[in-house]
């Protein structure tokens, strides 16, 4: 009778302990388990312009410091372009500053000249010519000599007016709107030029952060055109795990809530916290673990971690942990 006593007793204490479990113990100690996979940035290293690869200083899996050169073209061909068009500038400059100048004094004292001879061809041509008139309404000439002195008459003068339009002009100095052109030449010149040095500039890439390199895609002597990626480096100054939580556990964690990443090579687990929460849901993606395989509607969210080392790798699956005190 006494054992059944005893049994009966120890049979309450242990329903009495479980019942205190699962209502209090289990309730204030409540641990949510979720599975992701490591993210980092990446980004793909290319020139803006084609070209022939010179150099690759790096390869994959290799560490770059930022500021560090890293792929270089082949600028021979932008370099003599560069000098052909220095050469230009320098020829139309001569010519804009000849045209602001103006002619030459000697050019004008030419041209003076040539009006002072001119006139003094033109008026004895028309001393001829007049007598030649006068005589031919008299009938005291032939008609032959009067259109050889009116010939002679008409020439002069042409001479004459010729001369003296030329020398106006070289008073006057070149037309404003030709030293407006050469200036547009000249600068559309310099524009170039400034194009090329600035491409002979960007014919080198330079990493752009401290990362590592993930893939290289070209070869030295490769032809690449504009945007062609060349490098994919993965940027070391965040990582995160891009998670997914199911609907009824989407009120148990918030934005910036802590939790503890979990990587196979590390015992010692990562520290973060949630830095966003997708507002839309969608369906559980088949690479993603979970305790559970079944094609629920899910959220994503994302996990920063502190202080990130080398043990992390991009897409290493993790377990993520955060403990929840009611």
């Amino acid at each position: 009778m006494k054992k059944i006593a005893i049994v009966i007793t120890l049979a309450l204490l242990g329903s009495g302990g479980w019942y205190y479990y699962q209502n209090y113990v289990k309730v204030l100690d409540k641990t949510l388990h979720f599975y992701g996979n490591i993210e980092n940035r990446t980004q793909d290293l290319a020139f803006r312009f084609l070209g022939k690869i010179e150099t690759i200083a790096k390869d994959e899996g290799q560490s770059i410091e930022k500021g560090e050169m890293l792929v270089t073209l082949d600028t021979t061909s932008l370099r003599y372009e560069l000098e052909n068009i220095n050469a230009q500038i320098i020829a139309e400059k001569a010519t804009l500053k000849r045209l602001m100048k103006g002619y030459r004094t000697e050019d004008i004292a030419q041209a003076q000249a040539s009006v002072q001879e001119s006139y003094a061809a033109f008026l004895g041509v028309q001393d001829i010519y007049n007598r030649q008139k006068k005589l031919f309404d008299l009938d005291a000439t032939t008609e032959q000599d009067y259109i050889a002195a009116k010939t002679q008459y008409d020439k002069a003068k042409a001479t004459y007016d010729k001369a003296k339009s030329n020398y106006a002009l070289l008073q006057s100095g070149y037309q404003v709107e030709d030293v407006e052109v050469q200036k547009a030449k000249v600068l559309a010149l310099e524009a170039k030029a400034k194009s090329l040095e600035y491409d002979i500039k960007d014919a080198t890439i330079y990493a752009p952060i401290k990362g590592t390199i993930l893939a290289r895609h070209k070869e030295p002597s490769s032809i690449v055109s504009a945007g062609q990626s060349i490098l994919q480096i993965a940027l070391e100054d965040e990582y995160w795990v891009q998670a997914y939580v199911d609907e009824p556990d989407l009120g148990s964690i918030t934005q910036g809530e802590k939790m503890l990443v979990y990587v196979d090579s590390r015992k010692k687990p990562y520290e973060g916290h949630i830095g966003f929460i997708s507002p839309v849901a969608e369906f559980t993606p088949k690479n993603i673990e979970t305790t559970q395989l079944r094609p629920d509607l899910v959220y994503r969210f994302r996990v920063i971690i502190a202080e990130p080392d080398s043990h992390l790798k991009q897409g290493m699956p993790v377990t993520i942990t955060c403990q929840k005190d009611q």
